[in-house]
């Protein structure tokens, strides 16, 4: 059986640009990037030193607009980035598989949470510019 081995890895197309990497950046974060023809990255599959895994979805001019990830907390999200980078919403599962879905603000405050508990109560709360609780229902 044959190995190869490598600190980086690179796929280039037939006109010899990278279309795509293979390697272990900073903090020992793995990261496979794959890239469009005009070389920008589009999708990456990330792996963090602690073994959580993540997964970044570029926009055409290069900025991450959604990040699903897994954290060494055990949630489970999946969060949407406006232009600027901010969040804007996102929806987790946290490791007692309750639900979370959080709105954003352009300033990336939270404004509004739906959520449920482990028996399957739902809850609905409503905060302001700064972020603190102004209306709720169980």
């Amino acid at each position: 059986m044959s190995v190869v081995r490598a600190e980086r890895f690179e796929l280039l197309d037939k006109e010899g640009n990278v279309r795509a990497t293979l390697n272990e950046g900073v903090n020992g974060l793995v990261a496979l990037t794959l890239r469009d023809r005009g070389g920008r990255n589009r999708v990456a599959l990330l792996v963090s030193e602690n073994g959580s895994p993540g997964l970044h979805y570029y926009s055409e001019d290069g900025k991450t607009r959604a990040i699903l990830a897994d954290g060494s907390s055990g949630i489970l999200s999946l969060t949407l980035l406006d232009n600027s980078g901010k969040p804007r919403a996102s929806f987790a599962v946290a490791r007692d598989n309750t639900p979370d879905l959080r709105f954003f603000d352009e300033d990336g405050t939270v404004r509004a949470v739906l959520s449920m508990d482990e028996q399957g109560a739902p809850s609905l709360g409503l905060r302001n510019r700064k972020g603190k609780e102004s209306w709720t229902k169980p």
